[in-house]
């Protein structure tokens, strides 16, 4: 798998991470296994990745968390613009990777 490939499969099992498996009411149980399988995945691919690059992933996948626990019913962290800020330019940082 080229850099590329596995940055995409990285990036794909991140946008598909339940962030907020914590707040469901059904099936708890179920969802934190899914979350923590997901956790694993993402951590087995990038290792692959030169450690820069993993770093960066890794970096995102913490502010992507941080950006979601902003956001609880009838609540909504004062600070959720930096945190989206933030993810939004690991984000780039990670999409310029990606073109070049």
């Amino acid at each position: 798998m080229t850099t590329n490939e596995t940055i995409k499969k990285a990036l794909s099992i991140l946008n598909g991470h339940d962030f907020y498996y914590m707040m469901v009411d059904y099936g708890y149980a179920s969802a934190e296994a899914s979350a923590k399988s997901s956790m694993r995945h993402f951590v087995e691919v990038t290792d692959t990745l030169p450690s820069e690059l993993r770093l960066l992933l890794r970096d995102l996948w913490i502010a992507t968390y941080e950006w979601c626990a902003c956001f609880r019913p009838m609540w909504t962290a004062e600070d959720h613009k930096e945190k989206e800020d933030r993810k939004n330019e690991l984000q780039a940082k990670v999409n310029t990777i990606l073109a070049a």
